[in-house]
């Protein structure tokens, strides 16, 4: 590995040697690779894992106070079946 990183790319275009130089470093990519695998495996535990409820179906809702109006409920259900685009 220490043989590609000391190549020179001078032969190259700019965008191509700073390409070559970015994939002379194997190590560097697969350690940013885990990184990235691990933090979308710790977004994916976090949102199976939370303890929110995303449907309002129970009727106890909190934070959202359209789903305790149900005259605001109901409009915005209107809303929705109007705007509503069948098979898009």
């Amino acid at each position: 590995m220490t043989e590609t990183t000391g190549y020179q790319f001078t032969h190259l275009a700019p965008a191509e040697a700073g390409l070559g130089q970015i994939f002379a470093r194997p190590k560097a990519i697969a350690a940013g690779c885990v990184i990235i695998i691990a933090g979308l495996g710790w977004f994916y535990l976090s949102q199976v894992a939370s303890q929110k409820t995303i449907t309002c179906s129970t009727g106890m809702c909190s934070g959202e106070g359209v789903f305790n109006d149900p005259t605001a409920h109901q409009g915005m259900e209107d809303a929705m079946v109007q705007g509503c685009v069948p098979r898009h």
